[in-house]
């Protein structure tokens, strides 16, 4: 199995950093789920920083512009049918609920066996 260097069983955040996604990122309110109003490339930071895997990439345009903004996670190691990585394409990712739910996400990767 080839590693990353987020590990075989990290998750990788892909925060897309295209136009559009950019543009709606500073109105997410991720207020109540972090103190101090932070945005929402601060709270996939933190959360990012308190894993043991996880690995954090501000990317291109991903392509799904009416979803915006938007987060792909890309789990490493094999899928359970053998067919490589698997990943979730989350969005938009705006209200409270929807970042808690990409925050829960990460922290869930975390706790999978390697």
């Amino acid at each position: 199995m080839t590693t990353s260097p987020s590990g075989p069983g990290g998750v990788v955040v892909v925060l897309c950093d295209g136009q559009r996604c950019r543009a709606l990122r500073s109105r997410a309110a991720v207020g109540s789920v972090v103190a101090g109003g932070a945005d929402l490339l601060d709270v996939l930071r933190e959360v990012v920083r308190g894993s043991r895997g996880a690995v954090l990439v501000r990317g291109q345009c991903l392509g799904a512009c009416h979803r915006a903004p938007l987060v792909l996670l890309v789990h490493n190691g094999s899928r359970p049918d053998g067919r490589g990585r698997r990943g979730s394409l989350v969005g938009p990712v705006e209200r409270a609920e929807q970042v808690t739910e990409v925050v829960n996400l990460v922290r869930q990767a975390d706790r999978r066996p390697d």
